[in-house]
């Protein structure tokens, strides 16, 4: 070996020598489970952790062989004790051993402890290894004895990468650039920036569990829960597992067409994190249709190695299952990937807080004073994972009384306590959130604002450099960093930090102005509902006054007009009164310009009809606007076999004579010619990122609109359905030939890297949930 070798391999050896872990911030409990884990990477499987209730001395036992490496090998009964100190860079004695030593005395003698293992998180000096060892050998019938001390626990942690993904607290405990290597680390750098923290206080629920067995198996999980459950933090974990496990790229997805141009189908090392996947507070129908025409793109990248998370909330995805093409993606229904995270059992809700309050900011006196009221508050019904981030942060408990009542609504009404919070910042720190909010959650860093955010804010004397201090002075608490694609940005550090300010904006005329003027088109007809009672998933409801205001500014869309068409007609076909369409129809210039050109295929627009069937209602629709729908049922019929627009919902907008013109264009001039429209879609088909067997799901389903359609005709005898029939059993045909095209363009490319690292979890990995009636794991909270 040359010396430049030698000095560059050296460097690296000490620089592994000298990597650490907090370890002795874990509390008593978790430090136990995480000997737990790591015994079973050395012992096996069949490693038990006991409860601490009844564990006679032993905090696990192992009946077996055991193979280390450069030692000798035990064999026997062995028993393994775990000592933990909360003090950093402790040390062991012998005289802190008296307990231990007592119990250890009564297991050898029952023949259970041939093997004797104490693991501990404290240093253990030569001096006080020799003494120690020398009292436990005393101990008749025990025939080894072995500490293992924090040096040896750190050396399992950075060897084991299968170690740190089954127990992601670790990632926040030590220093990963020190991990993983310095590659992966590059691309992870920015996403340890902001959840370092986070991931220190994680627990390993059961969720995470059944996530990591997904990601290794399926490469896609789906993170379903309630608003604070602790999606985000999970995806989090994952992400750093995967860049530490497979080498994979983290990339935040904010929609399908981020996903598209981010992904690389020469990189196939990608982890794809989509946050909200459907909508962050509301469902948008917009992202569900735009993931049905990216889902074929989707598998391709993970049949090629690529790693997915989504996350939603359960309302949201249940709202997007109407809309969702799932039989183009089976993954979202596969329950081995559907994850609910706020299934949380007692024991993971009480270690959550544990951990919360423990490695958060609150002083001792906080943490020993609501000691008592711990255990009840961990059994609330309604806890979740972010509720004990807030009761572990200062800036959430300023006026919270401790007491069993106030613990009790602090748990059950979290919204108004946060716009408690909220309503105490100074003018600055709430210009800050407010210009977030203005931006749909999202500030770019530098900060800058707009002429229209500038006049807004200054009515509150918030200027940019206040906005820049208060953000600044928010981070951590009610924001966050963000980080994607080379571009930081300032974020609300959670969603419903967003719907708080919504509801404090709503309830005040002078904030409603200021929202108004900064907010865009786009998040107006997300955020607003117009003059009607039922406002749905709208959280700011807009009285008649401030109608012309909307309707300007829905003059002035954003670039994308597709996408803004599609939230612009559901906006004014669930959230508008009669009175608020009636002044856009008479005012809105685009309504009279190109409104009816937005839409790629009016007639297949769903929201689109539905909106200009409501205008037909109220005697409001523009007779050319109807015109140029009709026209636009003939081209998509011809196209695409669609008949949406002949969906009885809308029937208003077509008289009887043409209606029945329209059915006997389909009859005799496009269902004749259904075969050559499969054709055209079978030969767009691309092997490289279409999947044959769904492919042509669009085109079935129209096809099966249709059967449904004329069976309303009830007319047993129309030649249509034999036309009907002949065009599906052309689909199943072409679906075979797709396949074989597929199958030859593959070139056998299924050679990619197997991940042989099993990080599925088994029920032995699970710790028992016995009632830790001998000791509270909130005995330490305030030590």
């Amino acid at each position: 070996m040359s010396e430049a070798q030698i000095s560059t391999v050296e460097p690296a050896k000490a620089q592994a020598s000298k990597i650490t872990f907090e370890l002795h911030t874990l509390g008593w409990e978790a430090f136990q489970n995480l000997c737990g884990c790591v015994l079973r990477e050395n012992l096996g499987q069949t490693y038990t952790v006991f409860s601490s209730t009844n564990d006679a001395g032993q905090d696990g036992a192992f009946q077996g062989t055991w193979e280390q490496k450069g030692k000798e090998s035990y064999a026997g009964r062995f028993v393994v004790q775990c000592k933990f100190t909360c003090k950093r860079d402790s040390s062991l004695s012998l005289s802190n051993l008296e307990d231990e030593l007592e119990k250890a005395e009564r297991l050898a003698a029952a023949d259970h402890a041939s093997t004797y293992l104490l693991v501990t998180n404290a240093k253990v000096s030569g001096a006080s290894d020799k003494l120690i060892r020398e009292a436990f050998l005393k101990i008749p019938k025990i025939k080894h004895f072995d500490i293992l001390g924090e040096e040896w626990l750190t050396d399992q942690i950075r060897e084991s990468r299968r170690l740190r993904a089954l127990v992601p607290r670790l990632y926040g405990l030590g220093d990963l650039s020190q991990i993983l290597d310095e590659r992966v680390y590059q691309q992870a750098n920015e996403l340890l920036q902001s959840w370092k923290e986070n991931l220190a206080k994680f627990v390993p629920t059961a969720a995470h569990r059944k996530s990591v067995e997904a990601l290794q198996n399926k490469r896609f999980v789906m993170l379903l829960g309630d608003p604070m459950a602790g999606k985000s933090t999970i995806s989090a974990a994952l992400a750093l597992a995967a860049a530490d496990n497979w080498g994979c790229s983290p990339v935040f997805a904010t929609d399908p067409d981020d996903f598209k141009r981010h992904w690389n189908p020469d990189e196939p090392k990608q982890f794809f994190w989509i946050d909200d996947a459907f909508g962050q507070t509301q469902y948008n129908g917009a992202l569900a249709q735009g993931w049905n025409r990216v889902f074929p793109l989707l598998a391709t990248a993970i049949k090629k190695g690529a790693r997915v998370v989504f996350t939603s909330r359960t309302n949201i995805y249940n709202a997007a299952k109407r809309d969702l093409k799932l039989s183009s993606f089976p993954l979202l229904t596969d329950s081995q990937v559907l994850v609910e995270v706020e299934k949380l059992g007692l024991p993971e809700k009480e270690r959550i807080l544990y951990n919360h309050l423990r490695m958060g900011e609150q002083p001792v006196e906080f943490r020993a004073k609501v000691k008592p009221f711990l255990p009840a508050f961990a059994e609330h019904p309604k806890f979740l994972p972010e509720i004990a981030r807030r009761l572990g942060d200062p800036a959430f408990t300023q006026d919270l009384s401790v007491s069993e009542a106030a613990l009790s609504l602090f748990v059950e009404e979290p919204t108004q306590f946060l716009i408690d919070v909220i309503k105490q910042l100074s003018d600055s720190e709430f210009a800050a959130l407010a210009l977030i909010f203005m931006r749909s959650g999202q500030a770019l860093i530098p900060l800058e604002l707009d002429q229209n955010e500038g006049g807004a804010l200054a009515v509150i004397n918030a200027g940019v450099a206040d906005l820049r201090l208060a953000l600044v002075s928010l981070e951590g608490v009610l924001v966050k960093k963000a980080y994607d694609a080379g571009s930081r940005s300032w974020k609300f550090s959670h969603p419903t930090i967003r719907e708080a300010i919504a509801s404090i904006i709503s309830s005040e005329d002078d904030l409603l102005d200021i929202y108004l003027a900064g907010a865009k088109a786009s998040e107006i007809v997300n955020e607003c509902a117009c003059g009607v009672s039922e406002m749905g998933e709208a959280k700011i409801l807009i009285p008649p006054h401030r109608f012309s205001l909307v309707i300007e500014k829905l003059d002035a869309p954003d670039s994308d007009a597709f996408r803004f068409n599609y939230y612009l007609c559901r906006f004014l076909g669930t959230r508008c009164s009669k009175e608020f369409l009636a002044l856009w129809v008479k005012t809105a210039k685009s309504y009279h310009s190109d409104f009816i050109q937005r839409p790629r295929n009016p007639a297949s627009n769903s929201n689109f009809c539905s909106l200009i069937s409501k205008l037909k209602e109220f005697d409001l629709l523009d007779e050319n606007i109807r015109l140029n729908f009709i026209k636009s049922i003939r081209s998509v019929l011809e196209n695409d076999l669609d008949s949406t627009g002949l969906d009885p919902d809308f029937s208003n907008l077509l008289s009887s004579a043409e209606r029945a013109e329209l059915l006997d264009f389909l009859r005799h001039k496009v269902l004749p010619i259904a075969k050559d429209v499969v054709d055209d879609y079978e030969a767009d088909f691309d092997p490289e990122y279409d999947e044959p067997s769904y492919y042509l799901d669009d085109l079935d389903g129209n096809i099966r609109r249709l059967y449904d359609l004329f069976d309303e005709e009830k007319d047993e005898d129309d030649i249509a359905i034999d036309y009907i029939d002949e065009a599906y059993d052309e689909i199943r045909e072409a679906v075979d030939r797709l396949e074989e095209k597929a199958a030859e363009a593959t070139d056998e490319d299924d050679d990619e890297e197997e991940e042989n690292q099993d990080m599925a979890s088994s029920t032995d990995q699970e710790i028992e949930d016995d009632e830790l009636d001998a000791r509270s794991i909130f005995d330490d909270v305030d030590a």
